[in-house]
């Protein structure tokens, strides 16, 4: 298991771009919290995230993004205050027990959310 540390990026303010390693199992608490300049989050092929813990991407400034199928978990705001964010996509089933129901709390009021009809 690999886990990008709690706040490993926390108000880095010139990360404008990330690619997630595929040996990345979880996204830690607040790991981009205050990344107001990150706009593009990449999952290399053959991801193995599985969990995105509380305030992963709080306060970021992510366009769009792809939640990759294994990802099983999503914890309270994780993507909240992500005003930028325009589309978000959810490869796997949402349920209300593996997803936080404020995880999407103070994002754009016009986000568009994906959920393909195979997931």
């Amino acid at each position: 298991m690999t886990i990008l540390k709690a706040n490993l990026f926390l108000d880095a303010t010139a990360l404008k771009t990330i690619t997630i390693p595929s040996s990345i199992t979880e996204i830690g608490l607040g790991a981009f919290h205050n990344t107001t300049a990150l706009h593009t989050v990449v999952f290399e092929a053959n991801t193995q995230l599985a969990r995105i813990k509380s305030k992963a991407f709080l306060n970021s400034g992510i366009e769009s993004l792809v939640v990759p199928r294994h990802v099983y978990h999503i914890g309270s705001f994780a993507f909240s205050g992500t005003t930028h964010l325009e589309e978000i996509t959810f490869l796997r089933a949402i349920y209300a027990s593996d997803y936080s129901h404020n995880m999407l709390l103070n994002t754009n009021p016009n986000i568009i959310v994906y959920v393909p009809a195979d997931a």
